[in-house]
C-alpha cells in the first residue's frame, strides 16, 4: 500500500489486485468530488460519452433529482482507464485541482487498468462491489464466467432498479448486474425479490473470492 501526501486528496493508495487500485479518502465529500466528471462521463444516462462541465452536470442532477445531493448520494466509484482519455487530452478543460491528481496519478500506469474509490474505514460491501468492478474489466475470464452465471437469472428486476431507479446507462447494466448481486439486502430494500437470487449470488461471491487471489 502506497500512503499518499497532503497534495492529493485521497489518503491511500493500494493495488488489490493487478491492475485494480483503490483509493481510501478521508471523507465522501472529497472522494465524490474527485470522481464526479469521470464517473459519469463513464456511466451516466445523460453524459455518458459527452464532454460537460460540472455546473452542466449539477443543473441536470439537481432537476432530475430535486435537489443537487450528488456528493452525499454515492459512497463507492469505479472507473476504467479509457475514461481517463478525453480528461488528458484536453476535451474537459479546465479540470479541477482533484481532477489533475488523479489523472497525473496514474500517468505512467500501463493500461488497462481500473480504480475504484471509497472513504472512511471503508464498507466491506462496497470494497467488495468495487473490487468486482475492476475484475470484470481487467480479467476477461472472470468476466466471461460472470456473463455465464448472469444468464442463469431473471434481470429484469435489477435493470429496472439500475435504470429508472439509480440512474445507469444501459451500456453498464451487465456490469452492474453483477456486483449488485453480490449484496442482496440491499437489493431486497428496493423491494426485489431476492430468493431466486441467492444462488447466482453465492456463485459471484465466489468468484470475487478466487479471482482476488490471483
Amino acid at each position: 500500500m502506497m500512503t499518499t501526501g497532503p497534495s492529493v486528496p485521497w489518503r491511500s493508495s493500494t493495488e488489490v489486485v493487478p491492475s485494480v487500485w483503490h483509493l481510501n479518502f478521508k471523507s465522501q465529500y472529497l472522494l465524490a468530488a474527485t470522481f464526479v466528471r469521470f464517473q459519469e462521463y463513464y456511466e451516466s444516462p445523460r453524459f455518458r460519452g459527452d464532454v460537460f462541465s460540472l455546473e452542466d452536470f449539477m443543473d441536470w442532477y439537481a432537476d432530475t433529482n430535486g435537489k443537487f445531493s450528488y456528493f452525499e448520494d454515492w459512497s463507492g466509484f469505479n472507473i476504467p482507464s479509457y475514461a481517463f482519455e478525453p480528461f488528458k487530452n484536453g476535451a474537459f478543460d479546465p479540470l479541477s485541482r482533484k481532477e489533475r491528481s488523479l489523472l497525473q496519478f496514474f500517468d505512467a500506469t500501463p493500461q488497462p487498468f481500473y480504480v475504484i474509490g471509497s472513504f472512511g474505514e471503508g464498507d466491506a460491501r462496497i470494497i467488495e462491489h468495487e473490487t468486482a468492478h475492476g475484475l470484470f474489466y481487467t480479467s476477461p475470464g472472470y468476466k466471461k464466467r460472470v456473463m455465464g452465471v448472469l444468464k442463469t437469472i431473471d434481470p429484469a428486476p435489477i435493470h429496472k432498479m439500475l435504470g429508472d431507479g439509480l440512474g445507469y446507462h444501459p451500456a453498464v447494466f451487465d456490469d452492474e448486474t453483477h456486483a449488485y448481486l453480490l449484496d442482496l439486502p440491499y437489493l431486497k430494500k428496493q423491494s426485489i425479490d431476492v430468493e431466486p437470487l441467492k444462488g447466482a449470488s453465492a456463485r459471484l461471491k465466489r468468484l470475487v473470492k478466487k479471482f482476488s487471489k490471483g
